[in-house]
């Protein structure tokens, strides 16, 4: 309730001044809930739907206990050399001021170099501690529902926690940044003027003409230039302006100029967020698909004008044709927009595909018994339950997954040792079930587009008939320069499900489920044929496939067609 809150909305910045019963009412900033405690009064879908992306946001007048945990638990009660000593930059950057142009000079020094230079009153800038960093980074993609959008294909977070501990006196002068930022007053006061005059919306790089020789603003330049012809760096004019003082919160999009003195002594954290553009998603996404076409694999040489246009008028008439084959459910699968990290288990005595939410404090291993696994419990039950399937569904393969099985990985390892070492082979798909050794069982999804791929060795028991499970690696949306999958997710199958992921893994044609039903029937017949008998739990039923196949489309490497 804003009718007893001094607060101004009428601008790109909006301030709200908290009153006595909201500052007795302020919650301590904590990382469950850590965006409704930073954005209050506000409430996150108020923030999210009305502020996010579109203008700057301060909470000031409030109380400084709201800070508290954060400085005395993971900020060492803002002590500078404790600060610094703790950081995980490389080198602290020391900021002077140069003489001439009155233009930031950014200095790179050792901790202790960096700590005396503090001591003479140069200003300093470097990454906080990485477990409060990393905290800190995590719960804001969380909580903006980045949901994938927030790592990068590799794991990493995308996003950093940044430490100014900044001199009285210290001005940085107008720039922008390409980082959605939430700015922690943490002691001191700063001023801050903002403007939206010519500021570029969603920027691909940020503008830095306050820095001395800044070799990079021709880059900036150009890229900005690319959507605003008649961008320039001169001009701020009737700024609004806010003074943040400790337990005050800033927030302001990327693209938006920013100035910033200090009145005293002063020390904030900035948590910067950078998350994945749609370009970036979408463009990998083709890359991926012309990947597939070894026309646009060539590597250019010999060229001539006419054979040079010819050639591309090809490609490009190829492209079009590439764009129109995908669709919004290859590149953005159910699994990427769910926030809860799991681990997906298939396989198990009964061909059961068992799912279980994968917590940190939670070790992923596998018990000496083949379907020992706990019982089915995750966040992605209501989904599964979304998606319907039945014998006349119509499935084709996402052309941006790849499937791989696990022994062809080990077949091309133990193949280059056997060359060298003169070794054998025993196939993880011969037909001995007196096998020894026991797979451990896990796979690989976090619904933040992380890969964590937690292995344990495969355990050995003596005098074990069963016969180890097979594994498949999926792989979804690649199109990157380091070829790091959007999704991987490892699945360890029991034996009834081989056939059907052997399938999986080959077919390129649609096809329903009565069509591989059908097939796996085949394969049944040839096996009892072969065998004279078949034990009843070798056979997978339509209810089990129809579970599997539902993991699949959850996961994004089967797309249902005909719904």
């Amino acid at each position: 309730d804003f009718k007893t809150s001094k607060i101004n909305r009428a601008s790109f910045l909006q301030i709200c001044t908290l009153n006595a019963d909201q500052r007795r009412d302020c919650p301590k900033l904590d990382l469950d809930g850590l965006l409704a405690s930073l954005v209050y009064p506000e409430s996150p879908h108020v923030f999210m739907d009305g502020i996010w992306n579109n203008r700057a946001y301060a909470v000031v007048n409030a109380p400084p206990s709201r800070i508290e945990n954060l400085v005395k638990d993971a900020l060492f009660d803002l002590d500078v050399k404790k600060l610094i000593e703790a950081t995980v930059s490389p080198q602290i950057f020391a900021w002077m001021k140069e003489q001439q142009s009155a233009k930031i000079k950014s200095i790179e020094l050792s901790e202790d170099a960096a700590l005396k230079c503090y001591e003479c009153g140069a200003s300093l800038y470097f990454r906080a501690p990485q477990e409060i960093g990393d905290a800190l980074v995590h719960k804001i993609a969380e909580d903006t529902k980045m949901a994938f959008a927030g790592r990068y294909a590799n794991g990493e977070l995308r996003g950093e926690v940044e430490v100014f501990v900044s001199r009285k006196g210290h001005v940085t002068d107008w720039h922008f940044d390409y980082m959605h930022n939430f700015t922690i007053h943490l002691k001191g006061a700063k001023t801050w003027r903002l403007s939206a005059k010519n500021s570029i919306s969603n920027p691909v790089r940020g503008c830095t003409p306050h820095y001395v020789g800044v070799d990079t603003l021709e880059q900036q330049l150009k890229i900005h230039r690319l959507s605003t012809p008649q961008f320039h760096v001169t001009g701020f004019k009737n700024p609004e302006t806010v003074t943040l003082t400790p337990g005050s919160i800033l927030y302001f999009p990327a693209g938006m100029w920013h100035r910033v003195e200090c009145a005293e002594d002063s020390i904030s954290i900035n948590i910067s967020m950078m998350p994945t553009s749609w370009s970036d998603l979408v463009s990998d996404g083709i890359r991926h698909m012309m990947w597939r076409d070894r026309s646009w694999r060539e590597g250019i040489a010999n060229l001539n004008h006419s054979r040079a246009r010819a050639k591309l008028h090809g490609l490009l008439y190829n492209l079009k044709q590439v764009v129109a084959r995908i669709t919004v459910d290859d590149l953005l699968p159910r699994c990427l927009l769910n926030a809860e990290r799991e681990t997906v288990f298939i396989g198990g005595s009964e061909g059961k595909i068992d799912v279980k939410p994968k917590t940190p404090e939670r070790q992923q291993t596998s018990s000496s018994q083949e379907g020992s696994f706990d019982p089915p419990s995750s966040s992605n039950t209501k989904d599964l339950h979304q998606i319907h399937v039945d014998i006349k569904t119509v499935f084709r393969l996402n052309p941006l997954g790849v499937l791989i099985k696990e022994s062809d990985l080990r077949h091309a390892d133990t193949d280059s040792r056997n060359q060298s070492t003169g070794g054998s082979l025993c196939s993880e798909d011969s037909g001995d079930e007196t096998d020894d050794t026991k797979a451990s069982v896990c796979a690989v999804l976090n619904g933040f587009g992380k890969k964590e791929e937690r292995e344990q060795v495969a355990q050995h028991h003596s005098g074990s008939k069963r016969r180890t499970p097979t594994s498949y690696h999926l792989h979804i949306n690649f199109g990157n320069e380091s070829l790091e999958s959007l999704i991987e997710i490892k699945f360890v199958v029991s034996r009834k499900f081989e056939p059907a992921m052997d399938y999986l893994t080959t077919r390129r044609e649609r096809f329903t489920l009565r069509d591989l039903l059908s097939k796996l029937n085949e394969n049944v017949g040839r096996e009892r044929h072969r065998q004279k008998h078949l034990h009843s739990k070798t056979a997978l039923q339509s209810g089990e496939l129809i579970h599997l196949m539902k993991n699949m489309v959850y996961y994004g490497y089967l797309i249902i067609e005909n719904q």
